[in-house]
């Protein structure tokens, strides 16, 4: 089929593969001390019907934004998932536009590469690449700290960092904090100017930043309002995951997460149920044999 802007597939690519991964800039959590009460507030007065905070901001060269989040999880839990690049993998890759997630053990250290594309099938081999160093923070017990972490990237990205934390809340839950920001150059901004002009101008995130002549809300759009689709996908992510973390049980762990986004179809609906399981286990097959010949980005 003919698109009607024929740029439009390729953007839909390249804005993904610059707003999908939160990333961090080495910020404080925010999680501790006199901090905490005041996020607890904020979590208790969301407007998600989830114990989850998001807020975004847009600056001229970079995105950034923070999700807290209160999880039915003790910081052991965390601490065994998210401290290890192969879980990873397997959170990142249940969000729409990742075709595959390759982990592995380089001579500086584990790290991935995101294989990235439209929401759409696409096969691997075709689509953008990244690849992100994965550090994991030793300070001691009481604290999860990881950070995903790619400098540049390919079509004008660069200073992507996830910067993720958890501290306990009591026996058997936590409290996450993601804090992130993505740095882009000319070629990035102009196509993003370009998207948003046609396909993506309709598209909307959570926050409110108006009300209409009739007293509905005006949620935000543009960038903000994708960074913040997509950090909520990847919160569903981690909330599936860490549901059903057994690599055989992936079709259960995809369906969650498929039903989580349907709380919020204004935002996060982009194709039918069947459709996104079909298209993953597909895409999955991919991951397994991209991970058993070990591929590396084509980027230099």
């Amino acid at each position: 089929m003919t698109h009607r802007y024929p740029l439009l597939p390729y953007l839909t690519g390249l804005i993904t593969l610059l707003l999908l991964l939160p990333a961090g800039a080495g910020q404080s959590a925010g999680t501790g001390g006199a901090d905490r009460a005041g996020i607890l507030d904020a979590i208790a007065a969301s407007p998600f019907h989830e114990p989850v905070h998001l807020t975004s901001a847009e600056g001229e060269r970079e995105v950034r934004g923070d999700i807290h989040a209160i999880l039915d999880a003790p910081l052991a839990t965390l601490a065994d998932t998210l401290g290890n690049v192969e879980d990873w993998c397997g959170i990142l890759f249940l969000h729409l536009n990742v075709k595959a997630c390759v982990y592995g053990d380089e001579p500086d250290g584990p790290g991935l590469t995101l294989y990235m594309g439209r929401k759409s099938y696409q096969d691997a081999e075709v689509v953008e690449q990244m690849r992100l160093d994965f550090y994991r923070d030793q300070a001691g017990e009481g604290l999860v700290a990881v950070r995903l972490q790619a400098d540049r990237g390919p079509q004008g990205i660069r200073d992507v960092r996830l910067d993720l934390q958890a501290v306990p809340l009591d026996e058997n839950r936590s409290l996450l904090h993601l804090h992130y920001t993505v740095g882009y150059g000319a070629l990035a901004r102009m196509a993003m100017g370009l998207y948003f002009a046609f396909g993506g101008r309709d598209r909307i995130g959570f926050t409110i930043v108006d009300r209409d002549p009739e007293g509905r809300p005006v949620h935000v759009d543009g960038i903000r309002g994708m960074i913040e689709r997509n950090t909520v996908r990847f919160y569903f992510a981690l909330k599936a995951y860490l549901r059903e973390p057994d690599h055989d049980r992936l079709e259960i762990r995809l369906a969650h997460w498929f039903d989580l986004t349907e709380r919020h179809p204004e935002q996060l609906r982009e194709m039918d149920r069947d459709t996104y399981l079909a298209q993953k286990l597909r895409e999955y097959e991919n991951q397994v044999a991209l991970q058993a010949r070990g591929e590396e980005p084509a980027w230099p």
